[in-house]
């Protein structure tokens, strides 16, 4: 079935990626080359490749492009695109800068992916679509920790605009205490690699290796 076939095609890239550093780019698909929104995710994809992360994103357009067509501007960089064929048609092999495709059988086995393959993942500015990834991954996060599991990604948000999104929810759905400490505010790429050096975490790796920054 595709259930079975996705499950061995995740578990499969987790294999592959075992004892690197994955990281997750949520975005929005409306942003194209020009836009200070395709910079800011061109400016980000590139900074995790230079420092020897390996991306990973929904595969098509906008931000996804974009924080590809920054990794690809390293050589030797490795990108990864979660696609949905069955969901849009038009666009089966998702943009021209990833290295690989994963194509999942649902938007929301899509999602599950990618969090699952993730150390990290960073949520760029976006809109319900976003929202939804954000949504997805921070209370898969707020479970595991009610299970005592430390087998969850952490969570770091653009701060413009997620702060006043997730304030906002926090407030208005009474949120429990510590809801919100699960989000790490983050103001720009360089932000996002210096938080990423300071924790360690390789998923199957017994040992961290620590990317050198890149100026």
């Amino acid at each position: 079935s595709s259930r079975v076939l996705w499950t061995l095609a995740v578990t499969q890239f987790e294999f592959c990626m075992e004892g690197k550093r994955v990281i997750t780019v949520f975005g929005s698909s409306r942003p194209r080359e020009g836009d200070a929104l395709y910079k800011q995710a061109y400016d980000l994809g590139q900074a995790l490749a230079a420092n020897g992360f390996h991306v990973v994103n929904g595969g098509y357009s906008g931000t996804m492009e974009a924080s590809a067509h920054g990794a690809s501007s390293v050589e030797g960089y490795s990108c990864e695109g979660f696609t949905v064929p069955s969901l849009f048609v038009t666009r089966p092999n998702g943009n021209e800068y990833l290295t690989t495709v994963t194509a999942a059988p649902t938007i929301l086995q899509r999602i599950q992916g990618m969090i699952d393959v993730a150390e990290a993942c960073v949520v760029l500015p976006g809109q319900l679509g976003t929202l939804t990834e954000l949504a997805v991954v921070w209370n898969i996060a707020y479970v595991e920790d009610i299970r005592s599991s430390t087998n969850f990604p952490r969570i770091l948000v653009y701060r413009n605009p997620w702060q006043k999104v997730i304030e906002t929810c926090a407030e208005c759905l009474s949120f429990p205490k510590g809801m919100c400490d699960w989000i790490e505010y983050v103001e720009d790429h360089e932000d996002v690699i210096r938080k990423l050096k300071e924790h360690t975490k390789v998923k199957g790796a017994p040992k961290d290796p620590q990317p050198q920054v890149v100026a």
